[in-house]
């Protein structure tokens, strides 16, 4: 079977990360080739490197760019798919289009997001596309329940097929607490850690920085990874909340496991989230989390089992379940454990790469 994925760059986020997984854990009786509108970073090698063709077709702009299309049509042509398989909204466009000009047998495509301020004209055009496709993929319950409440697609048409995550990696001959250290994180304080972009009104980093000054304690640590336009936002808070000491900006990396790895509990208290990659990662790395009771953060979180729950956008909440946790030391181990257990067992990325290999498999009446 030819399957070829649409995405719009080929950069490190998620989506990019799971086409590798399908190139990893696919049957090599899969040829698999995947067009974007242009690729940064080292993905693209290892793409190549899995036998996976990589086609730079430019950005689309606008949906009328009618040069973007004819270079996205003649590359099709050229690759000639059983299955064409798009992912995040140009994606979708390029799959829709191509897969209805070029008369690709099987359209697919996949939504990652569950958006709480996408117009209506937005979901109508979603519905419109879906309306062209075999099957649409929802990366979690929150992006399926968005698919059928908000954008209207029929839920026959749906189906979920949760997000494989892959476990960041550690350097080899890692040594942890030499990494606190060059922190500047002693042994005996407690490290709470985020890691995103630096975007306040969906990640609310503030919201960890105001339960910090809540607890008035300075044993405990705040660990941000990432970057964004709202950082400075965020230091001067902590100055104004004086526990700037307190709080450590790292700033973005590509390899984040050395700070899972120095965490002893993991925070994701956004006000929105599809799905919450980071969280999933975290969990490998036996981390116990406090996530925010909305999108898909509430269905990956199970409260009191492997984290804490709390109301979206409540610094108190949010203080009082980093307190509890900061306490119970035995307590933390034992949801830590139990998080590495679920993700291993339902996000790991064998297992969504079976469940799409699955769901090519259901149209070979169709392709063959």
């Amino acid at each position: 079977m030819r399957v070829l994925h649409c995405i719009e760059t080929l950069g490190s986020g998620g989506v990019e990360r799971r086409r590798l997984s399908l190139a990893r854990y696919l049957p090599e009786s899969f040829t698999q080739a995947l067009i974007c509108s242009k690729s940064f970073g080292g993905l693209k090698q290892h793409l190549e490197s899995h036998r996976v063709q990589v086609t730079e077709i430019g950005e689309l702009g606008s949906i009328f760019n009618f040069f973007y299309y004819v270079r996205l049509v003649r590359a099709v042509r050229a690759f000639k798919p059983d299955v064409i398989h798009g992912a995040v909204f140009e994606g979708v466009i390029s799959a829709v289009i191509a897969g209805i000009v070029c008369r690709v047998p099987v359209i697919i495509i996949e939504e990652t997001s569950a958006p709480i301020y996408r117009s209506n004209r937005a979901n109508k055009m979603l519905r419109i596309l879906a309306g062209f496709a075999n099957r649409v993929i929802a990366t979690s319950p929150a992006v399926y329940k968005y698919l059928v409440t908000e954008a209207r697609i029929d839920h026959k048409k749906c189906q979920m097929i949760l997000n494989g995550v892959e476990k960041p990696l550690l350097p080899e001959n890692f040594d942890a607490i030499k990494f606190r250290l060059a922190l500047g994180i002693q042994p005996h304080e407690l490290v709470i850690g985020t890691v995103g972009r630096l975007h306040d009104e969906t990640k609310k980093v503030s919201i960890l920085i105001q339960a910090l000054a809540e607890l008035r304690s300075t044993s405990i640590r705040l660990l941000v990874v990432g970057e964004g336009k709202d950082k400075e936002v965020l230091k001067e808070l902590a100055k104004d909340l004086k526990v700037i000491d307190q709080v450590i900006f790292v700033g973005f990396t590509n390899e984040p496991g050395p700070y899972y790895a120095i965490m002893d509990v993991f925070a994701l208290v956004s006000s929105n989230e599809g799905f919450g990659i980071a969280l999933v990662e975290s969990m490998y790395f036996s981390l116990p989390a406090v996530g925010s009771r909305v999108g898909g953060i509430q269905h990956i979180v199970k409260d009191g089992i492997t984290g804490l729950l709390v109301p979206a956008s409540d610094v108190m909440a949010t203080a009082k379940a980093i307190s509890t946790l900061a306490q119970k030391p035995e307590w933390r181990i034992i949801l830590g454990r139990n998080a590495f257990m679920d993700a291993s067992k339902h996000y790991s990325p064998q297992h969504y790469a079976q469940q799409v290999l699955e769901l090519y498999q259901s149209f070979n009446h169709v392709t063959s």
